[in-house]
């Protein structure tokens, strides 16, 4: 965890130490800065972060939690951290099963007002997770898992 690094002190031991040079220590002060900045600049620098990871394992991504265990944050973008997790195609699957399940609502909408509620439910949250979700929130579970079920 960078922030956690560079908090706790141990990043100016090392630099102390030579263990990283001063332009290294700068670079790890700066991320840490920015990963911990929760203004729409620093969400920014999340997503681009979160797309260099995304290149470094396009197929299989780095793993479960990966992103948050290297950076101490999510990338505040629900697709972005299923592609830095999971890879790309998986993050395509998830995206064509959610545009599949979102028309179905739609379509279910005109027949129940219950799911005409749900689907709008459903859509203002869809923005929030593209600017602050994370894939690893409970809300994700049961605002996505009860729209599958519905459909």
């Amino acid at each position: 965890d960078i922030v956690e690094y560079v908090t706790s002190g141990k990043a100016e031991e090392d630099l102390a130490s030579g263990v990283i040079t001063q332009e290294e220590f700068e670079e790890v002060s700066a991320i840490s800065t920015n990963l911990r900045t929760t203004q729409m600049s620093g969400r920014t620098y999340l997503w681009m972060r979160a797309i260099q990871e995304i290149v470094r394992g396009p197929l299989t991504g780095q793993g479960a939690f990966f992103y948050q265990s290297k950076y101490g944050s999510y990338p505040h973008n629900f697709f972005l951290e299923i592609g830095t997790d999971f890879g790309v195609p998986v993050a395509v699957l998830i995206a064509a099963l959610g545009i599949y399940v979102f028309l179905r609502l739609i379509v279910l909408s005109f027949k129940s007002e219950y799911i005409a509620m749900f689907t709008l439910y459903i859509l203002t949250y869809l923005f929030n997770h593209m600017i602050s979700g994370s894939l690893y929130g409970y809300s994700v579970f049961f605002e996505y898992g009860y729209a599958i079920i519905l459909v």
